[in-house]
């Protein structure tokens, strides 16, 4: 026996169409889109510019580098010479020779005394001179310069110093009023010499001390002399009142 399926499984239902088919189920869709959107601003000619000034940049600083080291390399500073200190030298101070007591003298005679003043007044005035009294007086009318005497000692002796005194002591109201020698020169046969510097308004004996000389003789010459004290040709005029020569005791 055949069966048949009812018609009515093979009906059009109402919310069905002949030309539309089952409704299928829609596709899957993503979410966003696969295209990101642009600002306008951000593209200029299809060229970033951010990543281009970043490259100049950085290419500019590697030449600068570059060219320092190869083209301009560095100059090395010079220090300035540091200033050597040198040996200060050491001074050995000299030792000084010990004071000694001064060498005792004895009075050397005189054998000859030979020379007249400049202006000759006749008088033997040369002998008083080396008496050893200083109340007689050798003296010379003048200011005295370029007076000399001689003076021999009849043999070779060592001589050390000379005193005298300077002035005229043998006439008391003369002292003060007349001239007085200020400087005089000594003079050896052998040619050497030297100047004996003689202090005024003083009565005393006056000495001076020098290497010892050996010689037979001496010369006396008046360099210079003080003006007189007062007015008048009589008190013009230079003296010597005593004169000694001194040798080694």
């Amino acid at each position: 026996m055949v069966q048949r399926v009812p018609d009515e499984y093979f009906r059009a239902r109402a919310a069905e169409s002949d030309d539309v088919g089952p409704q299928q189920p829609p596709r899957w869709m993503p979410q966003s889109s696969a295209v990101r959107s642009v600002a306008p601003g951000r593209v200029r000619e299809g060229v970033a510019w951010r990543p281009l000034v970043v490259t100049l940049v950085l290419a500019v600083a590697i030449s600068f580098v570059l060219g320092r080291a190869f083209l301009f390399p560095p100059i090395p500073r010079v220090q300035p010479p540091q200033p050597t200190t040198a040996p200060s030298a050491t001074v050995t101070p000299t030792a000084l020779p010990r004071s000694t007591p001064e060498q005792a003298a004895s009075v050397v005679r005189v054998v000859t005394a030979t020379g007249a003043c400049l202006e000759d007044t006749g008088e033997p005035v040369v002998s008083a001179l080396v008496d050893g009294d200083a109340s007689t007086i050798w003296r010379c009318p003048g200011d005295g310069a370029g007076e000399a005497i001689d003076f021999g000692f009849g043999r070779k002796v060592q001589l050390i110093g000379v005193r005298l005194v300077n002035g005229n002591t043998a006439w008391p109201d003369r002292y003060l009023a007349e001239r007085q020698i200020t400087r005089i020169r000594w003079t050896f046969p052998d040619g050497s010499f030297f100047e004996q510097g003689l202090a005024v308004n003083g009565r005393g004996p006056q000495e001076v001390r020098f290497p010892p000389v050996r010689t037979n003789g001496a010369r006396l010459e008046v360099v210079s002399a003080t003006p007189p004290g007062e007015e008048g040709e009589r008190v013009d005029a230079v003296s010597i009142s005593l004169l000694e020569f001194l040798g080694p005791s």
